[in-house]
């Protein structure tokens, strides 16, 4: 559910005392109600005393006790007048407060409804000719970034590695990147983008050699990297997303020909499915505001 900060926060508070305002008026309205029947079924008289400054003795008048009633009531509410404005004071103040911190609230919870949000949901792979060996097929990938909030990126940074490797990834491995590899972007609301294609060029390429090992557990395939980003908000922190996969490729690797419709086992076809790796993954972990 999508709701607008400053409509909502104009809306809330009037809505929490709409049920508390029906119940003072209709309070009221009985009060009167039995006020003015004892008035003029049953009257009742009352008196109201002045002195003035040169009289020895007050002067009283009979009046119908609703109207003593009302008289006495402003009379306390003239002497008691600083007293009560202090009051009023302090609950305009309380009344103040509660409204900022209620704006405040709504204001953070639209920021997070709206905000960026970005993980990787899988990798593509692309192939291409071998170089030197006719109808062989090589490999490369391209990290999937996906943005699920309901605003773009802002300052995004973000870095992608390839690793083939002849053992896997040891327990507390660093991922220590290359910063002038590293590359700057926009992700629309709701939208994907490609990032970074592993291994890179100039450099070699994933081989039929190197996934039929992998497939026999002899090689090991890592695409990782992570994205830097901050929303478009004001004073936002910066949110950092981290990932690790581990290519578990299908088919043979020898016989593939592109555009082969279907799936492994279906001969000529390749797909690489992954799976996490139990470390270098994270999503949103944030740095300090600046």
């Amino acid at each position: 559910m999508l709701l607008k900060a400053r409509e909502h926060s104009h809306s809330v508070l009037p809505e929490m005392l709409k049920p508390l305002l029906g119940a003072i008026s209709i309070l009221g309205t009985l009060l009167l109600i039995v006020a003015l029947e004892v008035s003029f079924l049953t009257p009742l008289n009352g008196e109201i005393c002045t002195k003035t400054e040169n009289a020895a003795q007050a002067s009283c008048a009979p009046h119908n006790l609703v109207f003593v009633s009302i008289w006495r009531i402003g009379e306390a509410l003239n002497y008691y007048g600083p007293a009560i404005t202090a009051l009023a004071t302090v609950a305009i103040a309380l009344f103040t407060l509660t409204l900022w911190v209620a704006t405040n609230r709504q204001e953070v919870f639209n920021r997070e409804d709206k905000r960026a949000f970005i993980f990787v949901p899988d990798i593509f792979s692309l192939f291409e000719p071998d170089a030197t060996t006719a109808n062989v097929w090589n490999w490369r990938f391209r990290p999937v970034l996906r943005n699920i909030g309901r605003t773009p990126t802002k300052e995004m940074l973000m870095y992608v590695e390839c690793e083939v490797r002849n053992t896997p990834l040891p327990p507390q491995y660093p991922f220590v990147h290359d910063p002038t590899q590293t590359a700057s972007g926009v992700i629309a609301p709701q939208m994907d983008l490609n990032g970074g294609l592993v291994p890179r060029y100039p450099g070699p390429p994933v081989t039929p050699q190197d996934i039929a090992l992998a497939q026999i557990g002899q090689k090991f395939i890592y695409v990782w990297g992570w994205i830097k980003y901050r929303d478009i908000f004001p004073r936002t922190q910066v949110h950092v997303t981290r990932y690790c996969y581990r290519i578990t490729p299908l088919g043979n690797p020898f016989a593939f020909a592109p555009n082969t419709p279907g799936q492994p086992p279906t001969p000529g076809t390749m797909s690489f499915p992954t799976i996490h790796h139990h470390e270098g993954n994270s999503i949103d972990e944030v740095t300090p505001k600046t």
